[in-house]
């Protein structure tokens, strides 16, 4: 999960002329309107099939599909990064579980609120990270990195590199990664290092599903690593990196930078589609397969692209969207802007009108930039295997139907403000 990162909030002017601008480009989608809003912040998470919603905004929420709130608590917002205050937080595939990072440790929750269990040894959390098949759990606090079962049993803390900011766990539990600032570190089931890359800049580290490869955003470059930690690709984006996402199937993996621009490649690196959107891109997430991308900005937009670069609708949200989730079937996203924004993609709650657009310039090979030397890994020790996690008791999520209104169309906004400039 890539931090959320503290922006300037536009002036009065500003927002009506970016999304003048934005409306005077060629495109039509759907002016969506959400579902349903209720309090909250980022970042968010959202179940697999779109029926259960997990916030933060100063205290944890989960909501049911229709915005029934099933629980409030915990106290969240607690990590920093460059002056914006936030937990971070997982939500298990089925709605049943939520993993919190709270600035009491880490906490592994129920529908009904009940703690199944909880580290309190290392807190605050700044970091964690739920592995795809959801059978551990890794997280980082005060740069103590530490690996959980699904029961809660500790498998290893590494004390070792106290810089170490973002984490990252493979499907079965046996790679580890922790990023610092400028260094990637992997680690095996024991805890031990296997190796380390140096790259600038790093935001955010995430791993395939699959195959573990390692993804870092590193200044303005996607890094792609092997499990060995030799370099596999990188792909030049042009300006910062603010959020990257992997799609469940490791199909796909998108990305939005400070100078607004999103793009989408392919599992070797290869730019499917490039889009310019007004301003800065907070937020990126992914279908499971790959084929919706939902983006979120400085610009207080939601947008839906498709996986040719079509943008399928968009959203004018009360603030600046720090967060954004889509679920892995493709039938609901949920944005954290000033509150949180819940759209169901199947039911669209709009009629088709003309919304701000973005122009989509489709590039067939992705820029070449300076390959750096990737680091000469070392022989991973030989570790037994720990027994397979228990599985741990919940119950099945609910989900309802909801309501909302029309959003706000740009073009009407910005020609308000240039009659009152005038």
């Amino acid at each position: 999960m890539a931090h959320p990162q503290l922006v300037t909030p536009m002036r009065f002017p500003e927002v009506f002329t970016t999304l003048l601008l934005a409306a005077l480009l060629p495109g039509i989608g759907l002016a969506a309107a959400p579902a349903w809003t209720a309090r909250g912040g980022s970042p968010v998470a959202i179940s697999a099939d779109g029926g259960t919603v997990l916030s933060d905004g100063d205290v944890f929420t989960l909501y049911a599909a229709g915005g029934t709130q099933l629980w409030r608590g915990y106290g969240g917002s607690y990590a920093q990064a460059r002056g914006y205050v936030y937990s971070p937080l997982a939500l298990t595939a089925d709605g049943k579980y939520s993993v919190l990072g709270s600035g009491q440790g880490v906490l592994y929750v129920d529908r009904n609120q009940r703690v199944f269990w909880q580290d309190t040894d290392y807190h605050p959390v700044d970091d964690l990270s739920l592995s795809p098949d959801e059978n551990y759990v890794a997280s980082e606090a005060r740069g103590v990195v530490s690996v959980f079962t699904r029961g809660g049993d500790v498998l290893w803390r590494n004390e070792t590199y106290p810089d170490i900011l973002f984490v990252g766990i493979s499907t079965d539990g046996d790679l580890t990664v922790g990023a610092s600032r400028d260094t990637i570190h992997a680690f095996n089931r024991s805890g031990f290092e296997l190796w380390n890359y140096t790259t600038p800049g790093i935001h955010g580290i995430r791993l395939f599903p699959s195959d573990s490869d390692i993804i870092a955003s590193s200044d303005y470059t996607l890094v792609c690593l092997h499990p060995s930690g030799n370099l596999l690709w990188q792909f030049y984006t042009g300006d910062e990196i603010r959020d990257f996402a992997i799609s469940r199937d490791g199909s796909s993996v998108a990305a939005g930078n400070q100078g607004g621009r999103l793009v989408l490649l392919d599992r070797d690196g290869n730019l499917v589609f490039s889009s310019q959107l007004p301003n800065w891109v907070n937020a990126v997430s992914l279908s499971g397969d790959g084929s919706l991308v939902g983006v979120g900005g400085i610009d207080r937009m939601v947008y839906l692209f498709d996986r040719n670069g079509q943008m399928l609708s968009s959203d004018l949200t009360g603030s600046i969207v720090e967060g954004i989730a889509l679920s892995a079937d493709g039938s609901a996203m949920v944005a954290s802007s000033d509150k949180v924004y819940y759209y169901d993609l199947r039911h669209p709650s709009a009629e088709p009108t003309t919304v701000p657009p973005a122009p989509v310039t489709t590039v067939t090979t992705p820029p070449t930039v300076p390959e750096t030397t990737p680091a000469t890994p070392t022989p991973a020790a030989n570790v037994s295997e720990s027994p397979t996690p228990g599985e741990i008791p919940g119950e099945t999520p609910t989900t309802k139907a909801g309501s909302g209104s029309l959003a706000v169309l740009a073009v009407g906004l910005g020609a308000f403000w240039l009659l009152k400039r005038r």
